[in-house]
């Protein structure tokens, strides 16, 4: 606090500046730039996590990919080796697909290749933008057209299925046949992330009594 003379009431009077934390900056430019470049960081930060994720989780990566094509194969025709078709109440060509959680996308990228007239839907099951931007970069990137996934951000616990002439265009119209949880959702302890939650909230509001889930089980 320093003394300055206010020339006009003609008297001394203290500069007494509120402290940084009490000043409002919010329509300031610095604010706007500072949140900006934060935000940008964070981009940067998700990328390069993701990256790792490629790297480092090639192994988690592949088993998802390899369970997916596996799903598809029991759904669409015979494996390799077998004589019929396993048994399923859904019909292959027409189920419909919930990923919920996109992580590297690849998984999710899989189903719609060789499913290109499925009904495929992606829950980001985040609320940052950035994630869902990235995941629609990289689908377009592999040549995946709009009308091959329905995008859906929003946390998991809010989907729901709603009237698909009603408001909510952000959610589910119907359903689904086919649920994949991603390798993201679980922790080395498995459940650390409340994953379960999850699963109960799933099987209660989103999946058909005759649904498949993946992953079945874990050890």
């Amino acid at each position: 606090q320093n003394p300055v003379w206010d020339p006009t009431a003609r008297e001394w009077r203290l500069d007494a500046k509120p402290a940084p934390s009490r000043v409002d900056y919010s329509d300031s430019q610095q604010a706007q730039a500072i949140a900006l470049f934060l935000e940008r960081q964070t981009d940067v930060q998700y990328v390069d996590a993701w990256l790792s994720m490629l790297d480092e989780q090639a192994s988690p990566i592949e088993a998802y990919v390899k369970g997916v094509r596996d799903l598809i194969g029991q759904l669409m025709g015979p494996q390799a080796g077998e004589e019929k078709r396993k048994k399923h109440n859904m019909i292959g060509n027409d189920t419909r697909w919930l990923f919920v959680g996109v992580g590297t996308t690849i998984p999710l990228l899989t189903a719609a290749r060789y499913l290109p007239t499925a009904e495929i839907i992606a829950n980001t099951a985040h609320r940052a933008f950035y994630i869902a931007d990235l995941a629609l970069a990289t689908a377009a990137l592999n040549g995946i057209r709009k009308d091959q996934i329905r995008w859906i951000h929003r946390p998991s616990h809010e989907l729901a299925v709603v009237d698909p002439d009603g408001e909510d265009i952000n959610n589910l119209t119907g359903k689904v046949d086919c649920i994949v949880l991603d390798y993201e959702l679980f922790d080395p302890g498995l459940l650390g992330k409340g994953v379960l939650a999850k699963i109960n909230h799933a099987k209660r509001k989103l999946l058909t009594s005759s649904h498949m889930m993946m992953p079945m089980g874990a050890s």
